[in-house]
């Protein structure tokens, strides 16, 4: 269930400018490492900082941007809203990017009859500046006076760690394993993330995957921003701005993260009335050219700066879904987060590898997390986005390993089901929120509960199969002895 304490002015804002509308089009940004810029995750590209001298404050007024505004303002988004299809294939059906703007969301809504978590963050975090916005928009859907408030920044894809959810245009290191990869998606071993994402030099990305033997990170890097062109954005509006959020790769390993952060030190923008900080990170890295990066910034933001960090399963299953990841390493980073007093959050991606041990890693996270937590001086509280400590559960998309997948044995199914019922259950007798295990439960539990057609189509099986063996052939990982609770996947894929 969605606290709806955290959106306290959602409703409001939805009943002066309409049930369907976003504030995202008028007050957020995301910039990506390619130059690409966006007003939401959900959302498709709205300009390319490249494309326009890297301005940012052009993006906002680019043509696509204008019209999507003026789809709200006259209705037509709403009624766009309001008669989405419950079928995916309309998001891939033919339309101008203007028609096609938003569609993922009212897709979602369509299916839940739930305003998603994007419209819903979107929205509240322009509470402060959004009444002024769209009067101050003319009928094309031109802003007049810009105020953004909510930044969402990825530098680049430099990331230490090559986690089997992600891919190489958000890490550097999946260059390494780039052949399983390829498998994974779809592709055959001459396939070059070049094809996929235009920020790589497609020629020297070419010549790299043809040479296996040699990887440089460089080779991978993708880093087509002008950060200062950001940075100065950022000073210029830093009256209307209240959040920014730092994602990756990994955050903490790019200098431009810390030159943004010195920036905000210098104008006093640290303190209570300034600029509220985010990042999500592996946990890996806390040290920054010797610097301790939590004593010389995160400590100073205090609870103004919230930190997500990123955690998939304990010991060898968490090692082998987040290649790179140690418990011990992890565990002293989060302590440290928590003692520097500033907000602090586990992300658990739900996947076919996890799905089986939700019950082992929350009685990880109740004796490592929780309890540091609970004793810390500040008083933390768990799963309380309000408070200092929090818990987001996410599944991963991907479809070859979506949860969803132990439906296809029915053995897994119901161990799965008894697993989440087990969360379930732990989280009532400690009194922490279980909305999170019950969603998936419910999800596991329906008679609805499948996946896609494509499972029933043997192809499906064998890259799987295929997948799996070259991701352990590449990294020196062994699946069997990692996961021997899979076994019956495993069967029910060798075709």
């Amino acid at each position: 269930m969605t606290n709806w304490n955290n959106y306290i002015n959602f409703q409001s804002i939805t009943s002066k400018h309409g049930n369907k509308f976003c504030g995202a089009p008028w007050s957020s940004l995301i910039f990506e490492p390619s130059g690409i810029v966006k007003f939401c995750c959900m959302a498709t590209d709205a300009g390319n900082l490249r494309e326009f001298s890297s301005k940012p404050a052009d993006i906002v007024n680019s043509s696509l941007a204008k019209a999507v505004r003026k789809e709200f303002l006259n209705g037509r988004m709403a009624d766009r809203a309001e008669n989405a299809s419950l079928s995916v294939l309309a998001l891939e059906a033919e339309g101008t990017a203007t028609e096609k703007y938003c569609d993922v969301c009212w897709y979602q809504e369509s299916l839940y009859n739930f305003p998603t978590d994007n419209r819903l963050s979107n929205t509240e975090w322009a509470k402060d500046v959004i009444d002024d916005l769209v009067k101050n928009t003319d009928s094309d859907g031109y802003i007049r006076n810009q105020a953004p408030a909510w930044l969402d920044i990825v530098f680049s894809n430099k990331c230490n760690f090559a986690c089997m959810g992600c891919e190489a245009a958000y890490s550097t290191t999946i260059g390494k394993y780039i052949s399983a990869y390829n498998i994974r998606d779809g592709f055959d071993s001459s396939h070059s993330p070049a094809q996929t994402f235009d920020g790589l030099d497609r020629q020297r990305i070419d010549s790299v995957v043809k040479d296996t033997n040699r990887w440089n990170e460089d080779d991978w890097l993708l880093n087509d921003v002008d950060a200062d062109e950001i940075i100065d954005y950022i000073i210029e509006h830093r009256d209307t701005i209240t959040r920014i959020h730092f994602q990756g790769g990994e955050p903490f390993m790019m200098p431009e993260v810390y030159k943004t952060l010195d920036r905000l030190i210098e104008y006093d923008l640290h303190k209570e009335d300034g600029i509220n900080m985010w990042a999500h990170t592996n946990g890996s890295v806390r040290t920054y050219k010797g610097v301790d990066i939590i004593e010389k910034y995160v400590s100073k933001w205090e609870h103004r700066f919230q930190i997500t960090m990123s955690h998939d399963g304990v010991g060898s299953r968490g090692e082998y879904i987040r290649f790179g990841y140690k418990d011990k390493k992890w565990l002293e980073t989060f302590n440290r987060v928590v003692e520097s007093k500033c907000q602090t959050g586990i992300q658990h991606s739900v996947n076919i590898f996890n799905i089986l041990h939700q019950y082992e890693c929350l009685d990880w996270y109740i004796d490592n997390c929780i309890s540091v937590a609970r004793s810390n001086p500040a008083g933390l509280d768990l799963f309380n986005f309000e408070d200092s400590f929090f818990m987001v559960l996410n599944p991963w998309g991907m479809e070859l390993f979506n949860f969803s997948t132990v439906v296809l044995v029915p053995e897994l199914h119901e161990k799965s089901v008894k697993v989440l019922q087990q969360c379930v259950d732990r989280c009532i007798k400690e009194g922490i929120d279980s909305s999170g295990y019950a969603k998936y439960l419910d999800m596991l539990s329906s008679t609805s509960a499948r996946t896609d057609d494509a499972w029933e189509d043997d192809d499906m099986k064998k890259q799987f199969i295929s997948t799996i063996e070259e991701f352990d052939k590449v990294r020196g990982t062994n699946f069997h002895s990692t996961f021997p609770e899979l076994k019956p996947l495993w069967n029910y894929c060798s075709v």
